[in-house]
């Protein structure tokens, strides 16, 4: 791990920062004072532990200090995507489901007729849950495996990747919002037994957000890109 690529990967991170305090500022959302001081409490818990590793030349403290380090880049980026989500979607840009409904037609796609079919094979419903909940496994699966190869240049690029998906996640979602498939259909998950942790659990969220209604960052946060 070069402290060069640590230092573009939490420069990017401190930008997200800004950005997040500076629009709460703007949109009347106040400080994001519990958020910031868990994040803060964290990073400074972890990083006092990862150099305590490093100094005392603990058994492979070079691995558990990469680690460490790297999945403390990856909380952070990820807790201040969230903030910058609730933002965006607080600025109510225009819907795009009827364009993305017909962006899939052109493809030869009809997402209803496939959700219908996927619906009569349970065995396959579980599946596609097994492989939506795998996604933070998987991070700290690679993180964990590059880290014990000693990959260090392989472990920065994927973080760097990772902040900068993150990013851009956060722009096409603020200028190209969607409410998702499920609210737009007008469909009820439990009648299909869908979970609706991927379905309709950021609904009521979202919805607040774009109608002002929700004006401040709740201590729990949902989940509000929808695809």
């Amino acid at each position: 791990m070069s402290y060069k690529a640590l230092t573009i990967n939490w420069s990017l991170a401190a930008v997200m920062a800004v950005f997040s305090i500076a629009g709460a500022q703007w949109l009347g959302f106040g400080f994001p004072f519990v958020h910031m001081l868990y994040l803060s409490v964290a990073i400074a818990g972890i990083q006092i532990f990862a150099f305590t590793v490093k100094a005392f030349n603990v058994r492979d403290g070079y691995f558990a200090f990469m680690l460490l380090q790297q999945l403390l880049l990856i909380l952070t980026g990820s807790i201040l995507c969230q903030l910058l989500l609730y933002l965006g979607a607080a600025l109510a840009f225009p819907l795009i489901d009827e364009k993305l409904i017909a962006a899939d037609r052109l493809f030869g796609f009809d997402w209803m007729a496939f959700f219908l079919w996927v619906t009569h094979y349970p065995w396959l419903m579980t599946l596609f849950n097994i492989c939506y909940d795998s996604f933070i496994p998987q991070v700290a699966f690679l993180l964990w495996l590059l880290a014990l190869t000693r990959r260090a240049a392989e472990m920065d690029r994927f973080v760097l990747a990772y902040i900068a998906t993150l990013i851009i996640t956060i722009v096409i979602a603020t200028l190209l919002p969607a409410v998702g498939a499920y609210l737009h259909y007008q469909l009820d998950p439990a009648q299909y037994g869908v979970r609706p942790t991927a379905a309709t659990l950021h609904a009521k969220d979202f919805l607040a957000l774009r109608s002002h209604e929700l004006t401040h960052f709740p201590f729990i946060m949902k989940g509000l890109v929808t695809f």
